[in-house]
């Protein structure tokens, strides 16, 4: 990975995965840290990885969010913490799907967030989701969508990368915002992640 910068900063930027169970957010996380493929375990609390980029003044903290009702606590108490977030489906699970506008209402009315949107198992012959349907809600929802494989590691560093871009994007425009005169005038500190 590669980062084009003006000038090196210390950035952590807390990234939470969260969804349903069994949609394959600990193994997203995996294939993005080059680990090999095990059969999907419930999350049971959150985890923390993390992902030092080649250069080491950026750092993504990944928290791995548990999908049980029973925990949702910690998902939220996750995100409230985060820079950005992931929203993972899977393809092979309506109900997954049809999850989604319950987590986007609950995170949207409590944090304005970067989140993107996974559709999880896209080489799965099994699938039940359109690309159609799930680029509708995403649409709806205003939110960047791929289709990954957690399995294949397909598509996940390009989403991940547009995670963290639109992470920046919305930095600089706050920054650009800024009505503060200590940071008028200053240099740009980042520009975009290339992976």
């Amino acid at each position: 990975m590669e980062i084009i910068q003006q000038k090196k900063i210390r950035k952590v930027l807390n990234i939470s995965i969260f969804g349903d169970s069994n949609t394959g957010k600990t193994q997203i996380i995996r294939s993005l840290l080059g680990e090999t493929f095990d059969e999907p375990s419930p999350t049971s609390g959150s985890y923390k990885y993390i992902l030092r980029l080649k250069n080491p003044e950026i750092i993504l903290k990944l928290i791995d969010t548990p999908g049980q009702e029973r925990y949702r606590e910690i998902v939220f108490d996750s995100l409230d913490h985060s820079q950005g977030a992931v929203l993972v489906f899977n393809l092979t699970n309506r109900e997954t799907f049809l999850n989604l506008p319950n987590w986007l209402n609950e995170v949207k009315k409590n944090k304005n967030l970067a989140i993107i949107l996974f559709g999880n198992a896209c080489e799965d012959i099994r699938r039940v989701i359109t690309r159609e349907e799930a680029e509708n809600i995403a649409k709806k929802y205003n939110l960047s969508y791929f289709e990954v494989s957690a399995m294949k590691n397909i598509n996940i560093k390009s989403g991940f990368k547009s995670l963290v871009n639109e992470i920046i994007e919305q930095s600089l425009q706050q920054y650009e915002n800024s009505n503060s005169k200590r940071f008028k005038n200053k240099p740009l500190l980042y520009k975009y992640i290339n992976f």
